[in-house]
């Protein structure tokens, strides 16, 4: 059906994480986040502040 309509069809890489630049950035917070080792849900907001505060470019 698509040649019928001379569509041409291209398959896409599969996403890879190595690619997409905010992955290291996640990475980071999620280190920082478990060695803060919050209990609760206030502490959780005030440490993931922090990480992100400490992200760079």
């Amino acid at each position: 059906m698509l040649a019928a309509r001379d569509v041409e069809v291209r398959f896409l890489p599969p996403c890879s994480p190595d690619l997409n630049p905010i992955e290291p950035m996640w990475s980071k917070v999620k280190n920082l986040l478990r060695g803060a080792e919050a209990r609760d849900n206030d502490q959780l907001l005030l440490e993931i502040g922090k990480a992100l505060s400490r992200v760079t470019a």
